[in-house]
């Protein structure tokens, strides 16, 4: 595969993830920014509740329920529009070409207004981001050497050879009783390779580089311009600063590796954006009616709950916040007493709500035992310089934050307070789970999130970005609204008006740029490479894999330990494996292969479990495990001189023997 292969799998990983929502943000009635910033999440609903649906209409996972799922769900919301239009008369006809009526006419044509410096803070966030993913990745095919991998490129294998992208259905490639698992990301990624061809590398990276470049900049400029109004110096500083953060988008692409996790974060802001307009607290409007907006928000939480649960639990941490701010506002307004009771019983409402969520949408407890990784003080330290996870200060970015912060707090509106108030949200969540050691406050509060500190580094992100783009806005205000700036710019032309910003914005963005996000792409990019001494796969072990299919029959599976990387025989080579991933349910056919296999005169039971698994084949990658580990499978321990196989095929230390135990495949 080339850099050619990587671009057009790329290209259409973006189509999918934007075009469907830009119909559906479109048939709801959002235009400009706000229709191009909700697109993402609202595709990734579209496509995951088609791939929830898909087997129960008798479909198998391609484009065709995949689109019929968006054109339904778009025929239904155009005529729901149709029918509360007309129910409303002329006035709320008009709204369909008209967004906003009245007071609102003013805040919605800034949905419009402002559009091309979106359009350049997105298009800035996706450039560098997307050059520094590129760094990352090293060649096309290059994957994620981290355990994580493992089930990740094996379930878009699944997904492909099932035709069922279904959360109640993938995670039974692990263990029948999993019923439920939330595949919004792989069912991105297996649509990126039906429609393209490529390798399932190849489209993994395509599927986590898109969200990143594409997904993640939309939305997040959408937010801080949400926050921080539609001033260009807004956006063009959202989308720098968006690009610069080691704790996101490039930490999440690093470690674990946490790519639907990654994936749910990347559309996270988008949903807070659309919170804050359903409580009317921002700079400006989607210009719709409160039930329309909910309509919105309503459309992109199944995005998040379908991709992974720890991103709604994170927009729930966000919307906390928002709903303090909005009932603070409205129990001050002089809202009638009937309103006041309403909006407090159902802020209790949401209260009882959250509460359940976060008890219901948990890890078990044996997957929530990560610890802190430092102290409370020195956790705090780190949101402050923007260095979560011990990542070298982001030193402008830092700057701008606080700067933000100091001018959000002088102004004192609404959407300031609401900025804030997600940076301590966040903050206050990083800070618990990287530096309180109690066991009962860390599983009361950021157990959701596994207690696991890079997740909580990454929400801190989302925060940071539109503080970080007030702060310049209001600092470039001020330069500009001084005399010597008047004097020597302002009143030479527009000309250099525009030279100057244009190199201000090229100063900020390399400014930005610095060691700490040159350190998290060189340490990301130390594990995507294949080396002699890779975590999950070297040269010649991938070598041997790429070779597998002219060797190994099509029918036939392949055993060997999934701790080594044979199991990603699977995922490059399209061959059945025992052991799709580390951690899942082994059948008793298949334990007896894993600890009999190479003992002299095979037993019958061993035959049968070799005829009953159809094995045919047996991979030996060593001893070395991904982890560092060691999982004992004495069934392949002496290979090597074992009379129940024989040597089919050997690149370096990786060996793939193929089985002749009972008499081999019959």
């Amino acid at each position: 595969m080339t850099w050619l292969d990587l671009a057009w799998a790329s290209t259409i990983a973006a189509a999918i993830m934007v075009l469907p929502g830009l119909l559906l943000a479109r048939v709801v009635g959002l235009r400009g920014a706000w229709m191009w910033g909700l697109s993402a999440p609202f595709s990734v609903t579209a496509i995951a509740l088609a791939a929830l649906v898909a087997p129960f209409i008798g479909l198998t996972w391609s484009w065709v329920p995949a689109l019929l799922f968006t054109v339904v769900l778009a025929l239904a919301l155009w005529a729901a529009r149709r029918l509360t239009a007309s129910r409303r008369g002329g006035a709320a006809a008009a709204s369909d070409s008209a967004p906003t009526q009245g007071a609102w006419s003013a805040s919605s044509n800034a949905g419009n207004a402002g559009m091309w410096a979106f359009g350049v803070g997105v298009l800035l966030a996706a450039v560098v981001i997307g050059i520094r993913s590129v760094q990352i990745v090293g060649e096309p095919g290059g994957i994620s050497q981290t355990f994580d991998n493992i089930y990740h490129l094996n379930a878009v294998r699944y997904i492909l050879d099932t035709g069922s992208g279904s959360p109640l259905d993938v995670g039974a490639m692990t263990s029948g009783a999993l019923w439920f698992y939330p595949v919004g990301w792989h069912d991105v990624a297996t649509l990126v390779v039906q429609l393209t061809g490529v390798t399932i590398p190849v489209a993994v990276n395509a599927t986590w580089i898109t969200f990143s470049a594409v997904a993640w900049p939309l939305g997040i400029v959408l937010l801080a311009r949400a926050l921080g109004g539609t001033k260009p110096s807004v956006a063009f500083a959202a989308g720098l600063a968006a690009a610069s953060i080691p704790a996101f988008p490039y930490l999440l692409v690093d470690y674990g590796v946490l790519y639907p996790y990654h994936a749910g974060v990347a559309l996270v802001p988008a949903a807070v954006a659309a919170t804050v307009a359903l409580f009317r607290l921002g700079r400006e409007s989607t210009g719709l009616d409160p039930v329309w907006s909910t309509v919105v928000l309503a459309g992109a939480l199944p995005a998040l709950a379908l991709t992974h649960p720890g991103a709604f639990m994170a927009w729930l941490a966000f919307s906390l916040p928002i709903a303090v701010v909005a009932l603070i506002r409205l129990l001050r307004s002089g809202a009638a007493a009937r309103e006041r009771v309403i909006a407090i019983i159902g802020f209790v409402v949401y209260l009882g709500v959250g509460l359940v969520a976060i008890r219901v949408l948990r890890p078990p407890l044996e997957a929530t035992l990560w610890p802190a990784i430092g102290l409370a003080g020195q956790a705090l330290g780190e949101v402050i310089t923007v260095s979560m996870y011990h990542t070298p200060i982001a030193e402008v970015v830092a700057i701008a934050m606080i700067a933000g912060v100091v001018f959000a707090a002088m102004r004192r509106r609404p959407a300031d307070w609401v900025a804030i108030s997600l940076l301590v949200v966040a903050g206050s969540l990083y800070i618990v789970v990287a530096g309180v050691s109690s066991a009962t406050i860390r599983n009361l509060i950021t157990a959701s999130w596994y207690n696991n500190t890079p997740r909580l580094a990454a929400l801190v992100a989302v925060a940071i970005v539109p503080l970080a783009a007030i702060g310049v806005a209001s600092l470039w205000e001020k330069l500009a609204a001084t005399g010597t700036y008047t004097r020597l710019v302002t009143n030479r032309g527009r000309v250099l008006q525009a030279a100057v910003a244009t190199l201000a914005v090229l100063l900020l963005g390399l400014s930005m740029q610095g060691r700490s996000i040159t350190g998290a792409i060189d340490g990301a990019a130390d594990g995507y490479r294949f080396t002699d001494d890779a975590r999950l796969l070297s040269p010649d072990e991938l070598q041997l894999l790429e070779e597998l299919p002219g060797l190994v029959p099509e029918d036939v599976a392949v055993a060997g330990s999934a701790w080594t990387g044979a199991g990603l025989a699977y995922a490059i080579a399209d061959r059945r494996v025992l052991m799709p991933h580390t951690l899942m349910d082994i059948s008793e056919e298949v334990g007896t292969i894993y600890d009999e296999l190479d003992e002299p005169g095979a037993g019958a039971e061993l035959c049968a479990a070799l005829e009953a698994e159809n094995v045919g084949f047996v991979l030996d990658f060593g001893s070395r495990e991904v982890h560092g580990g060691k999982h004992d499978y004495t069934g392949f321990d002496e290979l090597a001189t074992s009379e129940s196989v024989e040597l089919v095929r050997e690149i370096g230390d990786a060996r793939l023997y193929e089985i002749t135990a009972c008499g081999g495949l019959r």
